[in-house]
Protein backbone atom coordinates (compact mmCIF):
# COMPACT_ATOMS: atom_id res chain seq x y z
CA UNK A 1 0.00 0.00 0.00
CA UNK A 2 1.59 3.07 -1.02
CA UNK A 3 1.01 6.33 1.12
CA UNK A 4 1.01 10.28 0.44
CA UNK A 5 4.11 12.10 1.56
CA UNK A 6 4.95 15.62 1.69
CA UNK A 7 7.33 16.79 -0.77
CA UNK A 8 9.46 20.45 -0.16
CA UNK A 9 10.33 22.28 -3.86
CA UNK A 10 11.20 26.31 -4.18
CA UNK A 11 9.52 26.58 -0.33
CA UNK A 12 6.76 25.03 -1.24
CA UNK A 13 5.16 21.29 -0.04
CA UNK A 14 3.27 19.39 -2.32
CA UNK A 15 2.04 15.74 -1.98
CA UNK A 16 3.38 12.79 -3.84
CA UNK A 17 2.48 9.39 -3.67
CA UNK A 18 5.26 7.67 -1.50
CA UNK A 19 6.39 4.32 -1.28
CA UNK A 20 9.76 2.78 0.05
CA UNK A 21 9.92 -0.06 -1.80
CA UNK A 22 8.35 0.46 -4.74
CA UNK A 23 10.89 2.23 -8.26
CA UNK A 24 8.23 2.03 -11.22
CA UNK A 25 7.73 3.80 -14.57
CA UNK A 26 6.60 7.59 -13.71
CA UNK A 27 3.13 8.26 -14.42
CA UNK A 28 2.25 11.57 -17.16
CA UNK A 29 3.24 14.72 -14.92
CA UNK A 30 0.56 15.96 -12.90
CA UNK A 31 -0.68 19.53 -13.15
CA UNK A 32 -2.30 22.11 -10.95
CA UNK A 33 -3.89 25.51 -11.98
CA UNK A 34 -1.30 27.43 -11.60
CA UNK A 35 2.07 24.81 -11.47
CA UNK A 36 3.59 21.58 -12.64
CA UNK A 37 4.97 18.59 -10.68
CA UNK A 38 7.88 17.60 -13.21
CA UNK A 39 9.48 14.05 -12.54
CA UNK A 40 11.69 11.87 -14.19
CA UNK A 41 12.76 8.12 -12.74
CA UNK A 42 16.29 7.43 -12.39
CA UNK A 43 15.99 4.39 -10.43
CA UNK A 44 16.06 3.75 -7.39
CA UNK A 45 16.26 7.63 -7.00
CA UNK A 46 13.88 10.35 -8.78
CA UNK A 47 14.37 14.00 -9.35
CA UNK A 48 11.40 16.12 -8.78
CA UNK A 49 10.70 19.89 -8.94
CA UNK A 50 7.93 22.27 -9.66
CA UNK A 51 7.80 24.12 -13.37
CA UNK A 52 5.97 27.82 -12.44
CA UNK A 53 4.01 28.92 -15.26
CA UNK A 54 6.44 30.29 -18.20
CA UNK A 55 9.20 29.33 -16.84
CA UNK A 56 12.02 27.70 -18.83
CA UNK A 57 13.78 25.91 -15.75
CA UNK A 58 12.81 23.23 -12.91
CA UNK A 59 14.36 23.88 -9.45
CA UNK A 60 14.82 19.88 -8.74
CA UNK A 61 15.39 17.91 -5.50
CA UNK A 62 16.09 14.06 -4.83
CA UNK A 63 13.64 11.89 -3.19
CA UNK A 64 12.02 8.68 -3.53
CA UNK A 65 8.43 7.88 -4.83
CA UNK A 66 5.99 5.16 -6.16
CA UNK A 67 3.59 7.92 -8.52
CA UNK A 68 2.27 11.36 -8.76
CA UNK A 69 -1.14 12.80 -7.40
CA UNK A 70 -2.30 16.00 -8.54
CA UNK A 71 -0.05 18.58 -6.93
CA UNK A 72 -1.73 20.10 -4.03
CA UNK A 73 -0.60 23.37 -2.05
CA UNK A 74 -0.45 23.36 1.71
CA UNK A 75 1.02 25.63 3.14
CA UNK A 76 -0.23 28.33 5.71
CA UNK A 77 -3.27 28.96 7.90
CA UNK A 78 -6.82 27.66 5.99
CA UNK A 79 -5.54 24.32 5.18
CA UNK A 80 -8.36 22.08 7.53
CA UNK A 81 -8.13 18.86 6.65
CA UNK A 82 -5.50 16.32 4.69
CA UNK A 83 -8.64 14.01 3.69
CA UNK A 84 -9.11 10.43 5.31
CA UNK A 85 -6.10 10.72 8.08
CA UNK A 86 -4.49 7.25 8.79
CA UNK A 87 -3.21 8.35 12.16
CA UNK A 88 -4.89 10.54 14.65
CA UNK A 89 -2.56 12.37 17.38
CA UNK A 90 -4.52 12.70 20.41
CA UNK A 91 -3.17 15.58 23.12
CA UNK A 92 -1.68 18.75 24.06
CA UNK A 93 -0.85 21.77 22.06
CA UNK A 94 1.26 24.87 23.52
CA UNK A 95 3.82 27.13 23.27
CA UNK A 96 7.24 26.37 24.29
CA UNK A 97 9.10 30.12 25.41
CA UNK A 98 13.08 29.04 24.27
CA UNK A 99 15.72 30.70 25.39
CA UNK A 100 17.79 32.31 23.14
CA UNK A 101 21.23 30.74 23.28
CA UNK A 102 23.02 34.02 23.21
CA UNK A 103 20.62 35.89 24.81
CA UNK A 104 19.67 33.77 27.57
CA UNK A 105 16.97 36.55 29.08
CA UNK A 106 15.19 36.72 25.61
CA UNK A 107 12.50 34.09 24.66
CA UNK A 108 11.05 32.44 21.60
CA UNK A 109 7.75 31.29 21.20
CA UNK A 110 7.51 27.70 19.63
CA UNK A 111 4.62 26.28 18.68
CA UNK A 112 4.91 22.51 20.88
CA UNK A 113 4.07 19.81 23.02
CA UNK A 114 4.70 16.26 22.55
CA UNK A 115 1.08 15.05 20.89
CA UNK A 116 1.54 18.10 18.41
CA UNK A 117 5.05 17.84 18.14
CA UNK A 118 4.30 14.14 16.87
CA UNK A 119 1.58 15.31 14.66
CA UNK A 120 4.00 17.46 13.00
CA UNK A 121 7.00 15.15 12.52
CA UNK A 122 4.13 12.83 11.08
CA UNK A 123 2.69 15.45 8.49
CA UNK A 124 5.88 16.10 7.67
CA UNK A 125 6.74 12.46 7.20
CA UNK A 126 4.07 11.86 4.55
CA UNK A 127 1.31 10.18 6.88
CA UNK A 128 -2.07 11.49 6.22
CA UNK A 129 -2.78 12.62 9.81
CA UNK A 130 -5.08 14.16 12.32
CA UNK A 131 -5.30 16.17 15.55
CA UNK A 132 -7.34 15.71 18.46
CA UNK A 133 -7.24 18.77 21.06
CA UNK A 134 -8.57 21.56 22.32
CA UNK A 135 -6.83 24.75 20.54
CA UNK A 136 -7.51 28.26 21.60
CA UNK A 137 -8.67 31.40 19.61
CA UNK A 138 -6.05 33.25 20.59
CA UNK A 139 -2.58 34.59 18.67
CA UNK A 140 -0.64 31.27 19.70
CA UNK A 141 -3.93 29.40 18.89
CA UNK A 142 -3.59 30.94 15.28
CA UNK A 143 0.12 30.11 15.60
CA UNK A 144 -0.11 26.59 16.77
CA UNK A 145 -3.03 25.99 13.83
CA UNK A 146 -0.34 27.91 10.86
CA UNK A 147 2.06 25.48 12.00
CA UNK A 148 -0.39 22.15 11.53
CA UNK A 149 -1.26 23.55 7.94
CA UNK A 150 2.07 23.75 6.83
CA UNK A 151 3.04 19.93 7.68
CA UNK A 152 -0.85 19.56 6.00
CA UNK A 153 -2.41 18.13 9.46
CA UNK A 154 -5.72 17.58 9.63
CA UNK A 155 -8.33 19.90 12.15
CA UNK A 156 -11.47 17.79 11.93
CA UNK A 157 -11.18 16.44 15.58
CA UNK A 158 -9.80 19.80 17.05
CA UNK A 159 -12.45 22.34 19.36
CA UNK A 160 -12.30 25.74 19.43
CA UNK A 161 -11.71 27.66 22.73
CA UNK A 162 -11.42 30.87 24.22
CA UNK A 163 -9.76 29.71 26.71
CA UNK A 164 -5.60 30.36 26.50
CA UNK A 165 -3.04 28.67 25.15
CA UNK A 166 -1.13 26.41 27.45
CA UNK A 167 2.82 27.78 28.16
CA UNK A 168 5.58 25.94 28.75
CA UNK A 169 9.24 27.76 29.47
CA UNK A 170 11.77 25.99 28.13
CA UNK A 171 15.35 25.72 30.47
CA UNK A 172 18.36 24.12 28.35
CA UNK A 173 21.08 22.27 30.84
CA UNK A 174 25.17 22.54 29.37
CA UNK A 175 23.86 19.20 27.02
CA UNK A 176 21.35 21.51 25.35
CA UNK A 177 18.57 18.99 27.35
CA UNK A 178 15.28 20.36 27.73
CA UNK A 179 13.66 20.90 30.99
CA UNK A 180 10.55 22.41 31.13
CA UNK A 181 7.68 24.47 33.69
CA UNK A 182 3.91 24.93 32.54
CA UNK A 183 1.47 27.49 32.83
CA UNK A 184 -1.42 25.11 32.43
CA UNK A 185 -3.83 27.06 34.47
CA UNK A 186 -7.64 27.00 32.94
CA UNK A 187 -6.08 26.99 29.34
CA UNK A 188 -6.92 25.13 25.99
CA UNK A 189 -5.97 21.86 25.36
CA UNK A 190 -6.68 20.35 29.27
CA UNK A 191 -10.28 21.53 29.22
CA UNK A 192 -11.24 18.67 26.72
CA UNK A 193 -14.11 16.54 27.98
CA UNK A 194 -15.50 13.43 26.89
CA UNK A 195 -18.44 15.81 25.03
CA UNK A 196 -16.41 17.13 22.82
CA UNK A 197 -14.30 13.84 21.63
CA UNK A 198 -15.54 12.72 18.05
CA UNK A 199 -18.69 10.42 17.80
CA UNK A 200 -17.15 8.09 16.09
CA UNK A 201 -13.57 8.20 14.12
CA UNK A 202 -13.10 7.77 10.31
CA UNK A 203 -13.00 4.74 9.08
CA UNK A 204 -9.43 5.17 7.78
CA UNK A 205 -7.96 5.49 11.31
CA UNK A 206 -5.82 2.61 11.37
CA UNK A 207 -3.09 4.53 14.78
CA UNK A 208 -4.15 6.65 17.83
CA UNK A 209 -1.40 8.16 19.41
CA UNK A 210 -1.41 9.52 22.81
CA UNK A 211 0.47 11.33 25.88
CA UNK A 212 2.21 13.96 27.84
CA UNK A 213 0.70 16.44 29.91
CA UNK A 214 -2.79 15.67 28.47
CA UNK A 215 -2.64 12.47 30.53
CA UNK A 216 -2.01 14.34 33.85
CA UNK A 217 -4.16 17.29 33.69
CA UNK A 218 -8.20 17.01 33.81
CA UNK A 219 -10.89 16.90 32.62
CA UNK A 220 -8.77 16.62 29.71
CA UNK A 221 -7.21 13.14 31.02
CA UNK A 222 -10.33 11.43 31.50
CA UNK A 223 -11.06 12.43 28.22
CA UNK A 224 -8.62 10.67 26.37
CA UNK A 225 -8.67 7.65 28.50
CA UNK A 226 -12.16 7.23 27.43
CA UNK A 227 -11.05 7.45 24.04
CA UNK A 228 -8.73 5.11 24.71
CA UNK A 229 -11.30 2.68 25.87
CA UNK A 230 -13.77 3.16 23.22
CA UNK A 231 -11.52 2.25 20.43
CA UNK A 232 -8.94 -0.42 22.29
CA UNK A 233 -9.45 -3.70 19.81
CA UNK A 234 -10.63 -1.53 16.63
CA UNK A 235 -7.66 0.29 15.77
CA UNK A 236 -3.63 0.17 16.78
CA UNK A 237 -3.01 2.06 20.11
CA UNK A 238 0.38 4.07 20.85
CA UNK A 239 1.77 5.69 23.65
CA UNK A 240 4.23 7.91 25.14
CA UNK A 241 3.90 8.81 28.43
CA UNK A 242 6.48 11.45 28.74
CA UNK A 243 6.43 12.38 32.43
CA UNK A 244 6.67 15.79 33.40
CA UNK A 245 7.31 15.31 37.29
CA UNK A 246 6.41 18.50 37.98
CA UNK A 247 3.01 18.52 37.11
CA UNK A 248 2.08 14.78 38.74
CA UNK A 249 1.90 15.31 42.76
CA UNK A 250 1.01 11.40 42.98
CA UNK A 251 3.81 9.11 41.46
CA UNK A 252 2.24 6.27 42.74
CA UNK A 253 -1.31 7.04 41.95
CA UNK A 254 0.20 7.86 37.98
CA UNK A 255 1.66 5.02 37.70
CA UNK A 256 -1.58 2.50 38.89
CA UNK A 257 -3.25 4.72 36.39
CA UNK A 258 -0.49 4.41 33.76
CA UNK A 259 -0.18 0.67 34.08
CA UNK A 260 -4.32 0.58 33.31
CA UNK A 261 -3.14 2.77 29.95
CA UNK A 262 -0.50 -0.14 29.65
CA UNK A 263 -3.28 -2.65 29.35
CA UNK A 264 -4.77 -1.33 26.16
CA UNK A 265 -1.95 -0.35 24.03
CA UNK A 266 -0.18 -2.17 21.23
CA UNK A 267 2.84 0.23 20.98
CA UNK A 268 4.85 1.97 23.86
CA UNK A 269 7.35 4.38 23.39
CA UNK A 270 9.46 5.22 26.77
CA UNK A 271 12.42 6.97 27.88
CA UNK A 272 14.74 5.83 30.14
CA UNK A 273 14.58 8.67 32.30
CA UNK A 274 10.94 8.31 32.70
CA UNK A 275 10.92 4.64 33.68
CA UNK A 276 14.13 5.72 36.46
CA UNK A 277 11.45 8.09 37.91
CA UNK A 278 8.50 5.51 37.37
CA UNK A 279 10.39 2.38 38.59
CA UNK A 280 13.52 3.82 40.66
CA UNK A 281 13.87 -0.13 41.90
CA UNK A 282 13.49 -2.05 38.19
CA UNK A 283 15.89 -2.20 35.18
CA UNK A 284 14.14 -0.86 31.60
CA UNK A 285 14.08 -4.61 30.73
CA UNK A 286 12.43 -5.40 33.79
CA UNK A 287 9.35 -2.91 33.10
CA UNK A 288 9.68 -4.05 29.44
CA UNK A 289 9.03 -7.30 30.27
CA UNK A 290 6.00 -6.24 32.79
CA UNK A 291 3.90 -4.00 30.31
CA UNK A 292 4.07 -6.70 27.67
CA UNK A 293 2.60 -9.21 30.20
CA UNK A 294 0.03 -6.49 31.07
CA UNK A 295 -0.49 -6.11 27.06
CA UNK A 296 1.68 -3.85 24.96
CA UNK A 297 2.76 -6.01 21.70
CA UNK A 298 5.74 -3.56 21.62
CA UNK A 299 8.03 -1.40 24.15
CA UNK A 300 10.37 0.71 23.17
CA UNK A 301 12.66 2.25 25.90
CA UNK A 302 14.95 5.23 24.36
CA UNK A 303 17.71 6.49 26.27
CA UNK A 304 19.08 9.10 24.74
CA UNK A 305 22.69 9.32 23.36
CA UNK A 306 23.15 5.79 24.38
CA UNK A 307 20.46 4.32 22.02
CA UNK A 308 17.19 2.75 22.27
CA UNK A 309 16.01 -1.09 22.73
CA UNK A 310 12.86 -2.87 21.24
CA UNK A 311 11.19 -5.20 23.26
CA UNK A 312 8.72 -7.50 21.23
CA UNK A 313 7.78 -10.95 22.92
CA UNK A 314 11.33 -12.83 23.11
CA UNK A 315 13.23 -10.24 20.64
CA UNK A 316 15.35 -7.69 22.37
CA UNK A 317 17.14 -5.43 19.70
CA UNK A 318 19.54 -2.52 20.41
CA UNK A 319 19.97 0.26 17.75
CA UNK A 320 22.88 3.15 18.36
CA UNK A 321 21.99 6.78 18.30
CA UNK A 322 23.10 8.77 15.04
CA UNK A 323 25.91 10.77 15.71
CA UNK A 324 24.96 14.15 15.15
CA UNK A 325 26.05 17.87 16.02
CA UNK A 326 23.33 18.45 19.56
CA UNK A 327 21.29 22.16 18.67
CA UNK A 328 19.01 20.91 21.03
CA UNK A 329 16.78 17.99 22.01
CA UNK A 330 13.31 19.42 22.18
CA UNK A 331 11.21 17.21 20.47
CA UNK A 332 13.36 14.31 19.67
CA UNK A 333 11.41 12.34 21.70
CA UNK A 334 7.81 13.11 19.79
CA UNK A 335 9.44 12.49 16.81
CA UNK A 336 10.75 9.32 17.67
CA UNK A 337 6.48 8.75 18.26
CA UNK A 338 6.56 9.74 14.38
CA UNK A 339 9.13 7.89 12.89
CA UNK A 340 7.87 4.32 14.05
CA UNK A 341 4.27 5.01 13.50
CA UNK A 342 5.25 5.92 9.96
CA UNK A 343 7.91 2.92 9.41
CA UNK A 344 4.68 0.74 10.84
CA UNK A 345 2.12 2.29 8.03
CA UNK A 346 4.40 2.31 5.48
CA UNK A 347 5.42 -1.50 5.81
CA UNK A 348 1.80 -2.16 6.55
CA UNK A 349 2.21 -3.50 10.49
CA UNK A 350 -0.29 -1.28 11.44
CA UNK A 351 -2.03 -4.21 13.41
CA UNK A 352 -1.32 -5.83 16.60
CA UNK A 353 -1.24 -9.06 14.71
CA UNK A 354 1.49 -7.52 12.60
CA UNK A 355 3.39 -6.12 15.15
CA UNK A 356 3.67 -9.06 17.34
CA UNK A 357 4.85 -11.32 14.20
CA UNK A 358 8.17 -8.31 13.91
CA UNK A 359 11.59 -10.52 13.74
CA UNK A 360 14.43 -9.37 14.82
CA UNK A 361 15.65 -7.52 11.41
CA UNK A 362 12.68 -5.56 10.98
CA UNK A 363 12.49 -4.61 14.68
CA UNK A 364 16.09 -3.26 13.87
CA UNK A 365 14.95 -1.98 10.94
CA UNK A 366 12.04 -0.08 12.68
CA UNK A 367 14.14 1.69 15.15
CA UNK A 368 16.67 3.16 13.13
CA UNK A 369 14.58 4.75 11.34
CA UNK A 370 12.86 6.50 14.63
CA UNK A 371 16.67 6.88 15.53
CA UNK A 372 17.47 8.93 11.93
CA UNK A 373 14.27 11.13 12.22
CA UNK A 374 15.03 12.10 15.88
CA UNK A 375 18.66 12.77 15.39
CA UNK A 376 17.68 15.02 12.73
CA UNK A 377 15.55 16.85 14.96
CA UNK A 378 18.18 17.24 17.15
CA UNK A 379 20.63 18.93 15.02
CA UNK A 380 18.35 22.20 15.15
CA UNK A 381 16.76 24.06 17.30
CA UNK A 382 13.73 23.89 18.72
CA UNK A 383 11.00 20.93 17.87
CA UNK A 384 12.08 21.24 13.73
CA UNK A 385 10.99 17.82 12.84
CA UNK A 386 12.47 15.77 9.30
CA UNK A 387 10.59 16.46 6.55
CA UNK A 388 10.82 12.77 4.24
CA UNK A 389 12.70 13.81 1.59
CA UNK A 390 16.01 14.52 4.19
CA UNK A 391 16.02 11.39 5.07
CA UNK A 392 15.50 10.12 1.48
CA UNK A 393 18.54 12.45 -0.12
CA UNK A 394 22.68 11.18 0.32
Amino acid sequence: MAARTLVRVSGRTWWLSFRTRDTVPIPTPARAATSAIVATAESPRSSVGVREPGADSVERVVCWFHEEEAAVPTNGPGTTSTGAPSVIVCGEALIDLTPDLDRPDRFTAHPGGGPFNSAIALGRLGVPTGFCSRVSTDGFGAQLRGRLASAAVGFDQIVDTADPTTLAVVTLNDAREASYSFYVEGTADRGLTVDDLPPELPASVQVLHFGTLSLVLEPGASAYEHLMQREHGHRLLALDPNCRPVLIPDRDAYRIRLEGWVRLMDLVKVSAADLEWLYPERTPAEVAAAWQLLGAALVVVTDGGRGATGYRGPDVVTVPTPTVEVADTIGAGDTYNAGLIAWILDRDRSTRAALTELGSDELQELLRFAARCAAITCSRPGADPPWRDELMVG
